[in-house]
């Protein structure tokens, strides 16, 4: 009976075009600790992307400003030519993650990261392998 609740829930997420709740199906993450990953900012955008995921996306929340400078990321959609943002941003951060539910912009991340500091930020190495937003 199990199994076939399993199936049923596997269904609907797929049906149902892998809504962000079901993009997350993994309760294993810690509430809180340090996080890798990879940061997409912008107009109407905040994401968070861990290392080595499949789908999994979150909003970030928290103290940005300096990565958001450093990398030429503007959040009101302002976009410089002589300085294009770099995106994604490969970050490491200290935070607290909260329970999956909806967060971020029109409700479309499964959970919010909230960083307490921002313990390292780079470019991804050229051949670096970004996950993916879909599995």
């Amino acid at each position: 009976m199990a199994r076939r609740r399993a199936v049923l829930a596997g269904a609907l997420c797929v049906g149902l075009g892998g809504l962000p709740a079901c993009a997350d199906p993994s309760s294993n993450w810690p509430s809180e600790g340090i996080y890798d990953g990879y940061y997409f900012g912008g107009f109407e955008q905040s994401e968070f992307r861990p290392v080595g995921s499949r789908g999994v996306r979150w909003w970030l929340n928290g103290d940005l400003s300096a990565v958001n400078e450093r990398f030429h990321i503007h959040l009101d959609g302002r976009f410089e030519r002589e300085h294009p943002p770099v995106s994604p941003v490969r970050i490491r951060v200290q935070g607290q993650l909260s329970r999956s539910g909806q967060y971020g912009h029109m409700s479309a991340y499964s959970r919010e990261l909230t960083v307490t500091r921002v313990l390292q930020a780079e470019a991804p190495a050229p051949n670096e392998p970004i996950p993916p937003a879909r599995p």
